[in-house]
């Protein structure tokens, strides 16, 4: 059983004992070749009119996540630049060494990018439908609880921040992901990147 089964599973014997409980729509992601998914790790970036930079250097597009399954996705496709990925500073809100592009998912830039892309591989992605209870600093029950863990060793769309550390940003989220999304991009120790509408930034142990 995967990680999606087993989530879902819980959350399905949850429902069962808890038809009332309110639900929030979450979309795993997780890398694997084959599939048919449009969001995939490294490769090339989308058309873009201008190449995002930090200090004068082009910045390393990292990935690109399918939006549309969002319940309301600000665009269709999101487009994650990072400087120098592997000794990165987006460990703040609002930082100068992370920047996201909000795009239709138009084809790849037709130039050769200013920066190599990194080694590209499929991101699938799967979406579910969980207790809303799980986000918060704590959930109020056992079964809660193990939802709650499961889904914070994963990467995901949508729901609520699962924060490592206090609670740094309170602006429209849209997903969170680890080292195993992305494995060049450095998040410190066991850390997590939060992806918000206007900002994002990693937190770690």
């Amino acid at each position: 059983m995967n990680k999606y089964e087993s989530l879902q599973q819980a959350a399905q014997a949850y429902f069962a004992q808890n038809p009332e409980a309110k639900q929030e729509k979450v979309i795993l992601l997780w890398r694997e070749e084959g599939g048919s998914s449009l969001s995939y790790y490294g490769g090339q970036a989308s058309q873009l009119r201008d190449w995002p930079e930090r200090q004068g250097q082009p910045m390393q597009h990292v990935l690109r996540l399918d939006l549309r399954q969002l319940p309301q996705p600000p665009a269709d496709f999101l487009s994650l630049f990072v400087a120098n990925p592997a000794d990165n500073e987006a460990f703040l809100p609002f930082n100068d060494s992370s920047q996201l592009h909000f795009h239709t998912g138009q084809a790849a830039m037709p130039n050769t990018p200013p920066i190599a892309p990194l080694a590209s591989q499929m991101i699938q992605q799967k979406a579910l439908m969980l207790p809303s209870e799980i986000f918060g600093w704590e959930a109020p029950n056992e079964a809660l609880k193990a939802i709650r863990q499961q889904l914070f060793n994963c990467s995901y769309l949508g729901g609520q921040p699962l924060w490592l550390q206090s609670d740094e940003h309170h602006g429209a989220f849209i997903g969170q992901f680890d080292e195993r999304l992305a494995p060049d991009l450095n998040l410190g120790d066991s850390g997590l990147m939060y992806l918000f509408e206007d900002t994002a930034f990693w937190q770690c142990y």
